[in-house]
């Protein structure tokens, strides 16, 4: 089929019609908090500054995420208590899924860290503190609370919390 210009323009005319147009839903998107996109900003803003062209500001913002990712991951690492659990932990961070979110502009890459970090958090209370004070919760508290954040659907991880057993903390 062949179109000629004047039919792609009544086309594109009718569409932007308002009496042609409806109410689209933004979706999940505005569920989001504005802390989801931190990282992103700050190498979006560094490319602002220095008045580059879109592209690169993106890749920017991908790059900061990126770097954000493996900063708490490398955390999530140190503070891993096992051998072998440090080890399933590279592997899951590292997989090429993982690696193609942390470094795209989506905030699930500060969710996943951040999940990571408190899942080691708990597995370093459970085994290598002798007593949890309330320094330790507050800390659990915002790791949990980061996630929570991104998606509030993230609020089990505090679950987690509760397989640390009750003599370890110092009182009720």
């Amino acid at each position: 089929n062949t179109y000629s210009y004047k039919d792609v323009l009544s086309h594109i005319k009718d569409k932007l019609n308002p009496e042609n147009s409806a109410y689209i839903s933004p979706g999940t998107v505005t569920s989001l908090s504005m802390f989801s996109y931190i990282p992103q900003a700050i190498g979006i803003l560094i490319g602002r500054l220095f008045k580059l062209n879109p592209y690169i500001i993106a890749i920017l913002g991908r790059i900061t995420n990126l770097i954000y990712y493996l900063s708490v991951i490398y955390f999530a690492i140190k503070l891993m208590p096992k051998e072998k659990w440090k080890n399933i932990l590279i592997v899951c961070a590292l997989l090429p899924m993982s690696m193609v979110i942390a470094a795209s502009l989506s905030p699930d890459a500060i969710i996943i860290s951040t999940m990571y970090l408190a899942i080691a958090y708990v597995l370093h209370l459970k085994y290598d503190k002798e007593k949890i004070g309330i320094k330790e919760t507050i800390i659990f508290g915002i790791l949990c609370l980061i996630p929570t954040m991104c998606k509030v659907v993230y609020i089990f991880l505090t679950i987690l919390f509760f397989t640390i057993p009750k003599e370890k903390f110092k009182n009720t």
